[in-house]
């Protein structure tokens, strides 16, 4: 499957297995979902940038299942890049800016859309791929590029303008997953070890946050309008905990109960943390961590998947669960029910990856049913 599904939502478990790969650090546990994870790229560093087949995962040779649209929003296609057949919206913000990756004839790029015109904003000086992960208000536009040396450095885009935001010192890798009002930008960044740590950037500064005691690997992911920071580190007990980062103190949020896995992937305003976690099942569900409890948000009926990427101010989620028939399927959860989001017309699968102030949701959707599935950025909106 020629899937570029890879942010968001199974990248840290796939980084995880990469790091224990290469740096003895124990895996999370995915054998127990069914996902058989192939990993076939990886860029020059100790970050994964895969294309993978996720046999198993709900995301290839599935049978559709109910209309395209059972809660009755619209999936609108947002097509891809010139050359391109493929492409992923990762990020919206309140005035409905989207940015992510399509193909192109030359490779993958970032694009930005915005008046139904996608814009390819290109890669870092000699660089062959990029992806737009976040942005703020503001428009600005952070991300992970490749470079002319190889190597992947997180970026920041803004007024038409790429600038790359270098790596902690010692290493050779960077990537930028979020960025707040502000404008501090959050990711992970190898460091000297060799081995990816959160960082903050702030100033022209970037700032290694560290790891949970005892841990060596960690990854921030999204930053909220007060700078509270949130991620996922390993930790002494060589488990993967979510963490927050606030006042320079990483606390540990933990797992689902009887889990040893888990990952914070968005946090809004309010300070809701969402993301997911291994239960004592063994099975991955989506989690909203609140009120100092992590909350198990289940699946779509009759599946056994679920992970959570996004949360608006209102309390919103959004994020990926598995069917009773194995399929995955974008969902927006709301008043404690998962709705599936459903597909463009003619498709089985689909993934809602965030969702904005005003409840605009933006993800990835098939087109087509099972085989090597054709995947679209798309937006819903009732």
């Amino acid at each position: 499957m020629q899937t570029i599904l890879r942010k968001r939502i199974l990248v840290p478990l796939m980084l995880a297995f990469v790091t224990a790969l290469m740096f003895t650090v124990s895996p999370p546990r995915a054998a127990a979902t069914g996902c058989h994870i192939v990993i076939d790229r990886l860029v020059h560093s100790a970050r994964s940038m895969p294309r993978a087949d996720f046999a198993g995962c709900g995301l290839t040779g599935a049978i559709p299942t109910g209309a395209n649209r059972p809660d009755g929003s619209l999936p609108v296609e947002l097509g891809q890049l010139p050359g391109g057949i493929y492409s992923e919206a990762l990020a919206i913000a309140p005035a409905g800016m989207i940015v992510g990756d399509s193909n192109t004839a030359g490779g993958d790029h970032a694009f930005r859309y915005e008046d139904g015109v996608m814009i390819d904003l290109g890669t870092l000086p000699g660089g062959y791929t990029s992806v737009a992960l976040g942005l703020n208000p503001a428009g600005v536009i952070v991300g992970f590029s490749t470079t002319a040396s190889g190597n992947g450095h997180a970026f920041r885009y803004e007024d038409g303008h790429m600038t790359d935001l270098g790596t902690l010192p010692g290493g050779n890798f960077s990537e930028a997953n979020g960025i707040n009002p502000a404008g501090v930008i959050v990711g992970e960044a190898q460091a000297a070890s060799g081995i990816s740590h959160a960082f903050q950037y702030q100033d022209g500064h970037m700032t290694d946050l560290g790891t949970l005691p005892g841990g060596t690997a960690a990854v921030a992911t999204a930053i909220n309008p007060a700078g509270t920071i949130v991620g996922w580190s390993n930790t002494a007990s060589r488990e993967f905990h979510a963490f927050r980062y606030q006042d320079g103190v990483m606390t540990d949020l933990g797992t689902l109960p009887g889990g040893n896995v888990a990952v914070a992937t968005a946090i809004n305003p309010a300070g809701a943390i969402v993301g997911w976690s291994n239960t004592v099942s063994g099975e991955f569900h989506a989690f909203r961590y609140e009120d100092g409890h992590m909350t198990d948000l289940g699946t779509l009926p009759g599946g056994n998947f679920s992970v959570a990427n996004g949360i608006n101010p209102a309390g919103v989620i959004v994020g990926e669960a598995q069917t009773a028939s194995g399929i995955s399927r974008a969902y927006r959860y709301q008043d404690g029910v998962m709705t599936d989001l459903g597909t463009l017309p003619g498709g089985d699968a689909a993934i809602a990856t965030a969702i904005n102030p005003a409840g605009v949701v933006v993800g990835v959707s098939s087109n087509t049913v099972g085989g090597d599935h054709a995947y679209h950025a798309v937006r819903w909106q009732k």
